[in-house]
């Protein structure tokens, strides 16, 4: 019985989160343009070191 209501808490709980960052997301991308996005990923590509 408490296993169950534990696995039901963490199910509810990782939904929650799953649609407040994807809220979270829909309003960054509504705020700012597609256009900036491209220019931050471009300026952001010479800090990134792949091994």
């Amino acid at each position: 019985m408490l296993a169950d209501t534990a696995q039901m808490f963490l199910a509810v709980e990782l939904s929650l989160l799953f649609l407040a960052i994807c809220t979270g997301v829909s309003l960054i991308r509504q705020k700012i343009s597609d256009e900036k996005i491209q220019q931050m990923q471009k300026n952001n590509q010479a800090a990134v070191i792949i091994p």
